[in-house]
């Protein structure tokens, strides 16, 4: 049964490569079909095998946004047309306005966007790169980011690194970065360290984004030229953020910042929700060398017997670092 074909043409350019007779009758039996919430996904198949006769059909469903938001028959024919081999359609779209006012529309269009994006990756055409990029500086759509570091070009690293803040485009953007390695060394330090919109109030966003990038700075390391940047994240207000910092730190080779490290990673275990202070205690157990000493000296004074949940807390945890030690051994 097919839904109502209620949609708004949105410019498609006019094509050379049409169907014709009795071919053009069957496609467009098959792009009627493919408009059907049932049986669209065959049709996909079947209006494949008529190459680029089906292509101008095709670039008529691509270009023709459903004011209900419906995107799927969109998504099958970026499917089609990239099975044809018609990537010249496809890149034309990305390169057309997709500025949508109606937040339903707009999901769909995101979608169709995408879509377009994936099909193309592996793709190493500098015109296809370029389109990325301008998208990219308008919405950080996961597709667009997804294609846009399959390039691995160090030319699109502050896009992946603006990409971390966001949600849906986030592990794209680490996996394109980290497979930058040390080339993104240097922006993801700046990230790390830069507050947004201001050094007194920061977004959501900017949280998220400097949590990412201290992440990945623990896989491809810091070098001393970027560490005094980054070290005053030890006593960030974020525990999240400042274990990351203090991870990142113990990490390295630098052993004078080892009694404060371990000492504000104790601290952190006070306030630190179920998830954070496991991550915390497997630090203390890898470190336990560097960090007995202060573990026994944070059992020891002041703390017992507890006198609030967050000393309650702080003793299970360091009790649990030492038999875990203990048992290892």
């Amino acid at each position: 049964m097919g839904r109502s074909n209620t949609a708004i043409n949105i410019g498609a350019p006019s094509v050379s490569r049409v169907g014709s007779g009795v071919n053009a009758d069957k496609i467009e039996q098959l792009i009627q079909q493919m408009k059907s919430l049932h049986g669209g996904h065959k049709a996909l198949f079947s209006v494949i095998d008529y190459g680029d006769g089906a292509v101008s059909a095709l670039r008529q469903i691509l270009y023709e946004r459903d004011v209900s938001g419906i995107f799927e028959a969109r998504v099958r024919a970026v499917k089609a047309l990239a099975a044809i081999g018609a990537r010249d359609v496809l890149l034309e779209f990305l390169g057309a306005p997709h500025k949508v006012d109606d937040p339903v529309s707009r999901l769909g269009e995101e979608a169709v966007v995408n879509a377009a994006a994936r099909v193309l990756i592996g793709w190493r055409s500098r015109e296809f790169y370029e389109q990325l990029k301008r998208i990219a500086q308008q919405q950080l759509l996961p597709g667009i980011i997804q294609a846009l570091a399959d390039f691995r070009d160090n030319d699109a690293i502050p896009i992946l690194v603006a990409a971390l803040g966001e949600d849906f485009s986030r592990s794209v953007a680490e996996d394109g970065l980290a497979k930058l390695g040390a080339s993104a060394r240097q922006a993801l330090a700046a990230a790390a360290a830069s507050r947004q919109p201001l050094p007194e109030w920061e977004s959501p966003s900017s949280l998220r984004r400097r949590r990412s990038a201290l992440r990945l700075l623990l896989k491809i390391g810091v070098n001393s030229k970027d560490w005094p940047n980054l070290r005053p994240l030890i006593q960030d207000s974020d525990p999240t953020l400042a274990f990351f910092a203090c991870n990142l730190s113990l990490a390295s080779s630098d052993t004078s910042d080892r009694a404060e490290i371990i000492r504000r990673l104790i601290t952190l275990l006070k306030s630190a929700d179920w998830v954070l202070g496991r991550d915390i205690e497997d630090c203390l157990v890898r470190y336990f060398p560097d960090a007995q000493e202060f573990v026994d000296e944070a059992l020891r004074d002041g703390i017992q017997p507890p006198s609030k949940e967050g000393d309650h807390r702080l003793v299970r945890v360091l009790h649990r670092v030492k038999a875990r030690v203990a048992a290892s051994r």
